[in-house]
């Protein structure tokens, strides 16, 4: 019996220790494999978010029919024609928001997707009423190792839809400028004012900004330096332009337009390192763009890992038959403490608030079991001799 126990231990232990490793590797394989298909075939440029499926989005045609009618007119109506035409300006507008939705929905699909199978096999593994049976460590252990190995597919869908969407920047911008054309011809009849056209330009501003931060399509380090010095001489010259009109009212509409179709027909043309002519070249300016970095990333890896590690010392607790009132607090430790400790003031986490929370699921369980936490238990020794 000894000899047999001993063996089922053995190769329970060698097989969680096998899966263990296999897993995390077998879901980064899957994942990048998948990614890397999805990467070549680029569903989402025709609306598609599967290439095998025929899921397509229905745009706002009449919304953007409307806006590239008035940026036309009003290209026009101040002595600067766009060199694309309607139809081609309403077709790439309409292009440009089929895939960027049809990104958005595969980005957020996939990630969720592996956390979701994760999910599925944590709970399966813990499942079950805890004993020390090697069948059930081994079922256990797996459960876990694929529990990391969708956590390790959910980074690497993170990762690849990060570079999809940075490679798909140039549309945004498109999209953009075809919006403030059409903000300056409203400006132009009347029906809305100059801080709309402000507005419109600015966010030109910054979806320009986030394509050349991420490099636009470029490969060379040199093209990519060109890229963004570029841009800040462009974003310099718009925000500059949109000044003088808060200054001197609808008069200067006609050099925003003249600008924004500027822009526009090279944006058009994909001369992106000519998208203005006659800027002033500045070595040391710099793409202007919100603050994004590894910092948020790394805020929301630890808000995730807090939240997971919670969620496994309740489901341990609940197995382990540990009281609510016990397992509650300690879980707010976990899932507030690394945001505390490691976490940016973005968070807005502090160990004052850590100790109000702790606090509050104090008084809520002991409510909950009916026990006040500022009263004193009972002396049991003076319960007994009165008995």
């Amino acid at each position: 019996m000894s000899l047999t126990l001993n063996y089922s231990w053995v190769s329970a232990i060698s097989k969680a220790v096998l899966w263990a490793y296999l897993a995390p590797m077998l879901g980064r394989l899957l994942m990048r494999s998948l990614c890397g298909y999805l990467s070549a075939k680029a569903p989402w440029r025709s609306g598609r978010v599967l290439p095998f499926v025929p899921l397509q989005f229905k745009a706002d045609k009449t919304e953007i029919s409307r806006g590239a009618r008035q940026a036309v007119a009003v290209a026009r109506m101040f002595g600067a024609p766009l060199q694309v035409s309607y139809g081609e300006l309403r077709a790439g507008v309409e292009r440009v928001k089929l895939s960027q939705k049809a990104l958005f929905v595969l980005a957020n699909s996939l990630n969720r997707v592996a956390i979701l199978v994760a999910v599925l096999f944590l709970m399966s593994a813990t499942s079950k009423e805890p004993t020390w049976d090697p069948e059930y460590v081994l079922v256990t252990v797996v459960g876990i190792a694929f529990f990391f190995a969708g956590v390790v597919a959910m980074k690497v869908a993170d990762r690849e839809s990060d570079a999809w969407i940075a490679r798909e920047k140039d549309g945004p911008a498109f999209a953009a400028c075809v919006n403030a054309l059409s903000a300056c011809g409203r400006c132009a009849q009347g029906r809305t004012g100059i801080l709309e056209v402000e507005w419109r330009v600015a966010e030109l501003a910054r979806e320009l900004g986030d394509f050349a931060s991420n490099g636009g399509r470029f490969t060379d380090a040199g093209r990519k330096q060109d890229m963004s010095r570029h841009v800040a001489q462009v974003q310099k010259e718009l925000l500059m332009t949109t000044g003088k009109l808060l200054e001197e009212g609808p008069a200067a509409l006609r050099d925003v337009v003249e600008r924004l179709a500027m822009v526009l027909d090279r944006m058009w043309e994909q001369r992106w390192l000519r998208l203005l002519d006659d800027l002033d070249c500045d070595e040391d300016e710099s793409v202007s763009t919100p603050e994004r970095g590894p910092q948020d990333k790394r805020d929301a890896w630890i808000v995730l890992g807090g939240a997971l590690v919670a969620a496994i010392g309740l489901a341990v607790s609940g197995s382990a038959g540990v009281p609510l009132s016990a397992a509650v607090p300690a879980a707010l430790v976990l899932m507030l403490g690394p945001a505390t400790l490691w976490g940016s003031r973005r968070l807005g986490s502090s160990p004052s608030g850590l100790l109000r929370a702790m606090s509050g699921a104090f008084d809520g369980a002991a409510a909950a079991g009916g026990v006040n936490p500022t009263q004193a238990p009972p002396n049991q020794g003076s319960q007994g001799g009165t008995s």
